[in-house]
């Protein structure tokens, strides 16, 4: 009895093992994004989604049900203001996902977070345009310069996906900042300027953060 209970072990660790490695390695992807801003109180309704874009590359790694996924993509995004038209914000990141997979009937559950790095970026209004790293971006207050935008954005991330045998996987998902997309230690250090405390989370709450939904398409090499 004991041989046979030994023999059917191996043989379930072979067949995940097997199973797993046609879903293992690395990849490439590229796919499309639509992105607006959110805050304490829902999706801002003065902002109107916009598309935009991103490319990357990850390592899926998979026993049985349980999947991990790192990887490192190149994201832009982009929104713009319902109350006029000229007025649009886009943000490039270097975004690095950490996504968990549970995999059911073929396809896979994700959750996740990400860190992303603002590396640069376009505004226009009202017929003029430019790059967010100008100098009108920036701000210095007693001898300290900041930028009006947060570098490092948090975010979550849920969404489903497809990782098939022959190498292409798929996935949709939902990515929400937590954390504002203005730089709030220049709001402080306005604030301790004039002998005043930071700024309140209730006023933080209403900032306006990212969220984006993706869909990615890739092929595993």
């Amino acid at each position: 009895m004991k041989k046979y209970t030994l023999f059917i072990i191996m043989f379930l660790f072979v067949y995940l093992s097997s199973n797993a490695q046609t879903r293992n390695g690395f990849g490439i992807h590229a796919g499309v994004n639509t992105s607006s801003f959110y805050n304490i109180d829902g999706v801002d309704d003065d902002t109107d989604p916009m598309s935009g874009y991103q490319v990357g590359v990850r390592y899926n790694a998979k026993l049985g049900p349980i999947g991990f996924s790192p990887e490192i993509n190149y994201t832009s995004m982009t929104a713009a203001s319902s109350a006029n038209n000229d007025v649009s914000l886009t943000c490039n990141y270097i975004s690095i996902p950490l996504l968990l997979k549970l995999y059911v009937f073929g396809f896979n559950i994700q959750l996740g977070a990400q860190t992303s790095y603002l590396i640069g970026g376009d505004y226009t209004e009202t017929g003029t345009s430019g790059s967010i790293t100008d100098d009108i971006f920036y701000e210095t207050v007693n001898g300290t310069e900041y930028w009006y935008f947060q570098e490092i954005d948090i975010a979550g991330i849920v969404g489903v996906g497809w990782d098939t045998k022959m190498g292409v996987y798929a996935s949709c998902r939902g990515v929400f900042s937590l954390n504002p997309l203005e730089n709030i230690n220049l709001g402080n250090a306005y604030q301790a300027a004039q002998g005043l405390p930071d700024l309140s989370t209730d006023y933080i709450n209403e900032l306006n953060r990212w969220v984006s939904v993706q869909l990615l398409v890739g092929y595993k090499f």
